[in-house]
């Protein structure tokens, strides 16, 4: 068994690697152009090979701040991705399935009261609110003839990023002071990141 779960974290860290590198030409190239669509599916396939990775390690080490982490981060890449193929945004089952699980994994990681889940919790529960606030809008017929899926998957796929890189800076920054600035420091440069496409994203019409 452990022999089986040290080629999963290998996997694990293969595919992690390539999620940087995929992620970061995504961000890097022109938007809707075939570098980015190529890079953005790469990064895709390989983040659903870390969180699928992940899982298996984390329950086989009982190690729950592993499993809400790669948790957080199958929704963001799943609901990202999801807006690609689904631009109409009309909730299917699956859809609410995922939500679920995120509002649940969002709860888990408020109620560990570590600091670093608190914030990647506080953010997904904001998330999750805004899910339902977007289903009902599409079920209502509101974002016809817009680009809402675009800031959808803007928002979705670079919060997905953000738990990528720090998760490398975490497992690869030892012994930094102060202990907590590798776990948010992502949030702090990605945010205004997200700010900034999804301006551009509304400007060519919402």
């Amino acid at each position: 068994m452990e022999t089986i779960a040290f080629s999963l974290l290998i996997i694990h860290i293969i595919a992690g690697m390539t999620c940087l590198l995929a992620g970061t030409l995504a961000i890097a190239s022109k938007k809707g152009g075939k570098l980015h669509a190529i890079s953005g599916n790469t990064y895709v396939y390989a983040m659903f090979t870390v969180i699928i990775t992940a899982l298996f390690v984390a329950f086989y080490r009982t190690n729950i701040f592993l499993l809400l982490i790669a948790s957080f981060s199958f929704y963001m890449t799943w609901a990202g991705f999801r807006s690609i193929r689904n631009k109409s945004l009309q909730a299917h089952l699956i859809d609410w399935v995922f939500l679920i699980v995120a509002a649940i994994t969002a709860f888990f990681m408020i109620w560990t009261l570590n600091i670093v889940l608190i914030v990647f919790g506080g953010l997904l529960a904001v998330n999750v609110v805004q899910e339902i606030i977007l289903f009902i809008q599409a079920r209502d017929g509101r974002f016809t003839g817009t680009n809402k899926w675009l800031i959808r998957h803007i928002g979705m796929m670079l919060g997905s990023f953000i738990a990528t890189t720090t998760a490398f800076l975490v497992t690869n920054v030892q012994d930094f002071e102060p202990g907590w600035l590798p776990w948010l420091a992502p949030t702090l440069v990605g945010s205004p990141l997200i700010a900034y496409y999804t301006r551009k994203a509304i400007k060519k019409g919402v």
